[in-house]
């Protein structure tokens, strides 16, 4: 594997985390660039009460990236007791460093040395903005709390994703797309974690003139309500129709497809316009997940190995 590839990965949630806590093993120049939209839980009450930026996806890549796994174990605390309770400390430490260096920036720079971290945190805007899901009958959803909680009555593929007030793209996101190898786009929510990266203007036009190879990393599970029937290729061409242009090189997705895996149809592969990579990089473990009822329940997840093992061919393979 060529250690010196400058990656960037487009992403923020637990998919992006575990794909990071790889791929820093193969690259010191790494970028992860996140969504700013998060609106929820103690995020949320962070926005409203002290108008900090969202720094939920921000907390859960520095700790992915850290060298010291019990310094980053903190930022993922939640209090269990009192006003702050459901809390994570991450939340408060890093509001504390924005207030303190009136600068969201350099919170995420001292966080980042402080933690020892391999690679960049970069937010995709450094506004303070509110995710809208606008359909052309005037049907609106409000906050990504909203969008990611409900289930679609409308078909989502005939929604835009915008912003209020507009989303200002943040230089670094766009000079981190130009310079990079490999752009990857991590598994993740596609209306609520990867999409509202994608919407903030300047980021397709980022990708579409970039030399990198851009990868999207196929969810392995549809999410019920939102993409719900959704194949590999409607997953990643509906990425692109956020993005508003074409851009991706490949898609890696998981084969063999069991229940309600995302289905990989031979016909629309055939007419793809960027390659489709199967491959088994379904992880042998599954993760434990709340469904808010207080029942955990399994979760399929990727074998981050397995996926930069697929990502690095076929980087090699398109550049022979």
């Amino acid at each position: 594997m060529n250690e010196n590839l400058r990656i960037v990965v487009i992403g923020g949630g637990t998919g992006t985390s575990r794909l990071l806590k790889e791929v820093k093993a193969h690259t010191e120049q790494l970028s992860v660039i996140v969504s700013m939209s998060d609106d929820g839980g103690g995020t949320g009450v962070l926005r409203r009460e002290i108008e900090a930026l969202a720094m939920g996806d921000v907390r859960q890549c520095l700790s992915a990236l850290s060298a010291y796994d019990e310094r980053s174990k903190f930022l993922d605390y939640r209090f269990t007791d009192g006003s702050l309770k459901g809390q994570s400390a991450g939340n408060v430490f890093l509001a504390a460093l924005e207030k303190s260096t009136h600068s969201f920036t350099e919170a995420i720079a001292v966080a980042s040395e402080m933690l020892g971290c391999t690679g960049k945190v970069i937010p995709v805007t450094l506004d303070n903005v509110t995710l809208l899901m606008k359909w052309q009958d005037g049907t609106v959803l409000e906050g990504e709390h909203v969008i990611d909680d409900g289930e679609f009555i409308k078909d989502p593929r005939m929604a835009d994703l915008t912003f209020k007030p507009n989303a200002s793209l943040h230089t670094e996101a766009v000079n981190a797309i130009r310079d990079a190898d490999i752009v990857v786009i991590a598994p993740g929510d596609i209306y609520t974690s990867i999409g509202p990266v994608l919407a903030t203007e300047g980021v397709g036009e980022a990708l579409a003139q970039s030399r990198s190879k851009k990868v999207y990393i196929c969810n392995i599970k549809e999410k019920k309500g939102h993409t719900t029937g959704f194949s590999v290729t409607d997953h990643a061409d509906e990425l692109e129709r956020i993005a508003g242009v074409t851009f991706l090189d490949a898609v890696i997705c998981n084969t063999p497809q069991t229940g309600a895996d995302v289905g990989l149809d031979a016909g629309q592969v055939a007419q793809a316009q960027y390659e489709v990579v199967a491959s088994d990089i379904r992880a042998a473990d599954v993760a434990l997940v709340d469904d808010g009822s207080g029942v955990k329940r399994s979760q399929a997840r990727h074998d981050a190995k397995k996926v930069i093992e697929e990502l690095y061919s076929f980087y090699n393979r398109s550049n022979m």
